[in-house]
């Protein structure tokens, strides 16, 4: 059920994390000392990914003003910490699974349905720039040793959102927002890349090879859009994305 009230981001939860794994990772030893078996992991994850600027049959003004607003090809940001298990290991290939928790920011301003989870519609069109969405992860992450310290990364990741919310577009709103709290599937990733290792520390850089999400109503309202996929519930759209992590082995 939607609710219209003030609430803090998940963001700001992140930026907590990100501080805390800081502290932790310099007051632990040094990545030059020599390391054992380790099997825990704690990453930090940046996403990038180009806008998804598909409105899907809406009036040609609104369209063309939107389009025009954000000419820039990047604005969905993904910020989030994981900790990872490895559960396998032979000769140079290593299995990791784990959990996280993560948040996504998307900034092309679209309208959205305040009125999702309701039968009843308002007649009212409204739109948001800052659509979050918080999600619960669990990875799935294989490494391949190459070199000393250079290495080939698959990662598959599932993920299942929790809370949802719609900042206003602030450039007609001020302070006002809508949010859902749910439980349900978001979306499943599998990221390519390449790993680099340094003592304790680890460097990926990934891209999005492919993804199967569930499609997206509150966005994506068949009663704000002329959305032909009615009878469709999920979806491979994949628009280009890099991962980027920084991990640190307990």
């Amino acid at each position: 059920m939607a609710q219209y009230h003030p609430a803090c981001s998940i963001i700001s939860i992140m930026k907590r994390l990100l501080i805390l794994f800081l502290v932790a990772t310099f007051s632990l030893p040094s990545f030059g000392q020599e390391i054992t078996d380790t099997k825990w992991t704690m990453s930090i994850n940046f996403g990038l990914q180009k806008h998804d600027k598909r409105l899907f049959g809406f009036p040609p003004f609104p369209a063309a003003y939107l389009l025009e607003k954000h000419p820039e090809s990047f604005g969905t940001y993904q910020l989030g910490i994981s900790i990872v298990r490895k559960i396998f290991d032979k000769s140079r290939l290593k299995i990791y699974v784990g959990g996280g928790v993560s948040s996504e920011l998307s900034t092309f301003t679209r309208p959205f349905d305040q009125d999702y989870g309701h039968e009843i519609k308002r007649d009212i069109l409204i739109m948001t720039d800052r659509y979050y969405q918080n999600l619960l992860q669990l990875p799935i992450r294989t490494k391949l040793s190459v070199f000393k310290h250079l290495g080939l990364s698959l990662e598959m990741l599932p993920q299942f959102n929790f809370l949802a919310k719609a900042d206003l577009d602030h450039s007609f709103f001020n302070g006002s927002e809508f949010s859902w709290w749910k439980f349900d599937f978001y979306s499943v990733e599998v990221n390519p890349g390449l790993s680099f290792e340094l003592g304790r520390f680890e460097l990926d850089l990934n891209y999005r090879a492919f993804q199967f999400k569930k499609i997206d109503r509150i966005l994506f309202s068949i009663s704000t859009l002329n959305d032909p996929r009615t009878d469709q519930i999920y979806e491979s759209y994949n628009p280009f994305k890099l991962w980027v992590s920084i991990g640190y082995k307990l």
